[in-house]
């Protein structure tokens, strides 16, 4: 584990930048906010070296889904289970949103990604072939920002 020494001190410093505020029941200033999100950026990109990549980790998400005969040549799940237990994750998603629960809203997005990956190996396509349609069709997308929301144009 080459990044575990890196990613012990990146936590250590998050929870000494957190500490303070927690032991006064005060809410983090702005400046700690951000190095907050910093130190926890680093430590995601560091977890996810660690892993062996993205592509590394998606196939340990496949594996895991293998394990649990959700996906495989014992699957007892379906595209239509997999999407019923989307729906209940983007539930969850909403309400974390609803509650601006930061921790949840990162388990719901992490929980709904592991669906979707499930679903689509469920579905005979691979996750990666599904992003990578996606981006193709996105990326000289033009359009503008209205009410918050980016809408293309034609």
């Amino acid at each position: 584990m080459p990044f575990q020494h890196a990613i012990q001190l990146l936590e250590k410093e998050s929870n000494y930048c957190l500490r303070d505020y927690t032991e006064l029941g005060a809410v983090p200033s702005d400046e700690c906010t951000a190095k907050l999100r910093k130190l926890g950026n680093a430590i995601t990109f560091l977890k996810v070296a660690n892993l062996g990549g993205m592509s590394a980790l998606v196939s340990l998400v496949r594996q895991w889904g293998q394990d649990r005969n959700i996906i495989g040549p014992n699957a007892k799940a379906t595209v239509h289970t997999q999407f019923e237990k989307l729906r209940e994750e983007f539930m969850e998603l909403e309400d974390a949103i609803q509650r601006e629960d930061q921790h949840e809203l990162i388990d719901a997005v992490g929980d709904m990604t592991v669906v979707l990956i499930l679903l689509a190996e469920l579905a005979g396509v691979r996750f990666e072939q599904c992003l990578v349609a996606a981006y193709e069709e996105i990326r000289n997308r033009k359009g503008a920002m209205i009410e918050g929301c980016f809408v293309k144009t034609t």
